[in-house]
């Protein structure tokens, strides 16, 4: 009837408070949005939020002027300080050391621990905080516990807690920072979890390969060298029962056991 009436959607609130400057259907029928200060936003077909972008998220400012959909799927956005050109469909997203809270050194290892992201790096341990804001991407923080100058190598979730490699030696996260579990003369390059012992670790150093496991209350207890492995800077995972050994100057050594050994003494 050519009457005009509000469209219920999720961004309502964002909306009403950004100030509408611009819009574009898209191809496959989402509506993006250009605000004078909330960025871009992006809504399905029936009103649900897709995505927000903002200067947090990589724009070069806030207020966005005119929006283009090229031919490979890609939206332009023009913005007050200059051009960017956003892939929000793809599935990847990019933690710079500009906008994500982490700095450029270089990334040592990954994992996920108790629901959270944990990211380490040369120059310390991060975990992945997410935003409650659409507009604001996640953005990983420092752990205060950890030392900067603790030279940490590796990092491996566990049942006991999360565990790390490096300077000091084999090392737990604890609420007061790292436990050194156990010392090395060099340090400890790898840490990996035995997939059949869930309570055993393995520890990849510069003269070897050690094993021990972690009791029914959490103490770590050391069962020493593995034989037949006396190599420089190894890395380990355990693979149907045998252990791989990556090495720098003898290649790979694969190391076995008699069946039914639940520990390493006869290797």
């Amino acid at each position: 009837d050519g009457t005009l009436r509000p469209w219920p959607n999720a961004a309502a609130a964002i909306l009403r408070r950004a100030a509408v400057q611009c819009g574009r259907r898209l191809r496959d029928g989402a509506l993006a949005v250009g605000t004078l200060r909330e960025g871009v936003i992006i809504l399905s077909g029936d009103g649900s939020l897709e995505r927000q972008v903002t200067k947090e998220s990589g724009l070069p400012h806030p207020s966005v002027i005119a929006l283009l959909e090229d031919r490979d799927g890609n939206l332009w956005v023009s913005t007050r300080q200059g051009p960017a050109r956003v892939d929000w469909r793809t599935p990847v997203s990019q933690f710079d050391h500009v906008h994500s809270g982490i700095t450029d050194a270089r990334a040592q290892a990954f994992t996920r621990h108790d629901g959270t992201l944990w990211y380490l790096s040369s120059d310390g341990l991060y975990r992945l905080v997410p935003s409650a804001e659409p507009g604001i991407p996640a953005r990983f923080e420092r752990d205060a516990r950890v030392d900067l100058q603790s030279s940490l190598t590796s990092l491996t979730s566990h049942p006991s807690g999360l565990l790390l490699g490096g300077g000091r030696g084999f090392q737990r996260l604890g609420s007061g920072g790292l436990e050194v579990l156990q010392t090395w003369p060099d340090g400890v390059g790898d840490v990996a979890v035995s997939t059949l012992q869930p309570e055993r670790i393995y520890l990849g150093h510069s003269r070897g390969v050690s094993t021990g496991v972690f009791t029914a209350d959490g103490a770590w207890r050391d069962e020493g060298a593995i034989p037949g492995v006396e190599a420089e800077n190894c890395g380990v995972i355990e693979v149907g029962g045998e252990l791989w050994v990556a090495t720098v100057s003898q290649g790979v050594i694969r190391v076995t056991r008699p069946a039914g050994d639940r520990d390493w003494r006869r290797a």
